[in-house]
């Protein structure tokens, strides 16, 4: 997961002779994401056995397999014995071990041999950016602008209203502390949709019409930077006074007046899709079901991790269960999308989705009640009555290839 916009990479604590060098491709600071071929199965990732009992080193090159299948869609399968040698900098080489096997040493070599010259051809030293929105109103529930469409979005708003946002098990399983302490009924909207990249469709899977954005298929992998969330009409926001010339006051005393710093979820709930790398002219998906789990503490010496099970007992650790995964927390939305574009961006985006791709089968925006007043059901009322369309703004970067 190489580009431009991934800020840093945390190498885990977890390293056999510099394996873990080679991980970054799938490490993002903490965050470990387990990409693996939804049932059925549409493609086999690439799986290293011993016999010697590797432990650490065999299950991080089981990711870094795992990883590169993602990254490059080049599926590969080795069975082995043997560690393979290392030169005294700890870098893997071709040199075989004394029976002959290259070993893990040997198939790290060839994936890295491959990459150094792969990165540059498939674009992942340069990729392509973007900043793009998309109105949910008019380009996914396909509500017209005017009177006639106003009233029409009004009663969608209303047909998304929950009574318990708890009750929808994806959000249930991935909102960071959407319930409190008391972990009571949430109420809200919640707003599902899936994101495609296809030729003749919008970012939505309708057909393309006038006004419609979508990403080109000419990439082969277009990925999540960050993302934002617009309320347009909402009243009650603190006002972008760049945007506004040095303008403009809050709107707190409008009849409708909502909270000013309204924060939301959004969270990728169903299967990722990109396309083969263009090494040759090819244009096969991949769909992946991306698992996005916390990197397990080596040692655990505060008993920090969630439950009980000893994980780090025996040196298979890495191979034990993943079973913390990563939240998604509430982030700031805002009513305008000029924010987006201004040197404040980064305060009304969330990276949290960095290395995800665009293209996803389900989607899902929960927007609670509570952030938006104390009285749960002014909240949504004033909300309905205000706000003329929610607007979804990514930055991304794409990969060309070839």
């Amino acid at each position: 997961m190489k580009g431009s916009f991934v800020r840093k990479h945390l190498r885990p604590p977890y390293h056999f002779l510099m394996i873990a060098r080679f991980l970054s491709m799938t490490l993002l600071g903490s965050q470990l994401l387990l990409a693996y071929p939804p049932a059925p199965p549409t493609t086999t990732f690439g799986k290293v056995r011993g016999t010697f009992g590797f432990g650490i080193s065999d299950g991080l090159t089981d990711l870094l397999l795992l990883a590169d299948d993602r990254e490059v869609s080049r599926t590969t399968i080795s069975e082995t014995g043997a560690f393979g040698v290392f030169d005294a900098s700890g870098n893997p080489t071709l040199s075989a071990s004394a029976n002959g096997d290259p070993g893990l040493s040997g198939l790290l070599a060839k994936l890295k041999g491959d990459y150094d010259v792969v990165k540059g051809r498939l674009g992942f030293n340069n990729p392509e950016t973007n900043g793009t929105t998309f109105s949910l109103r008019r380009e996914y529930f396909r509500i017209p602008d005017g009177p006639e469409g106003d009233i029409a979005w009004k009663h969608k708003l209303e047909a998304l209203v929950t009574t318990n946002l708890l009750a929808d098990a994806d959000i249930a399983s991935h909102a960071m502390q959407l319930g409190g302490v008391e972990a009571s009924s949430q109420p809200g909207f919640i707003v599902t949709f899936p994101t495609v990249i296809e030729a003749g469709k919008n970012f939505f899977g309708k057909s393309l019409m006038a006004g419609d954005g979508h990403f080109t298929t000419t990439n082969f992998a277009t990925k999540v930077n960050s993302m934002g969330v617009v309320f347009k009409g909402y009243q009650g926001m603190r006002p972008c006074l760049i945007c506004q010339g040095g303008g403009g006051g809050p709107s707190h005393n409008h009849d409708d007046a909502l909270s000013a710093t309204p924060h939301v979820y959004l969270i990728p709930t169903g299967i990722d899709t990109m396309r083969t790398p263009p090494l040759g002219d090819g244009s096969g998906l991949r769909s992946w079901m991306v698992q996005d789990y916390a990197m397990p503490l080596p040692f655990d010496l505060g008993s920090l991790e969630p439950n009980t099970d000893t994980i780090q007992a025996t040196n298979n650790s890495l191979l034990a269960n993943y079973r913390s995964p990563r939240l998604h927390p509430a982030f700031r939305a805002t009513d305008r999308e000029d924010f987006f574009f201004t040197n404040f961006a980064e305060d009304y985006t969330s990276s949290r989705l960095v290395g995800r791709s665009a293209w996803n089968s389900n989607w899902k925006l929960a927007i609670p009640a509570k952030e938006l007043l104390a009285d749960e059901a002014d909240g949504l009322a004033r909300f309905i009555r205000s706000v003329t369309d929610i607007e979804l703004h990514l930055r991304t970067y794409s990969y060309s290839g070839n």
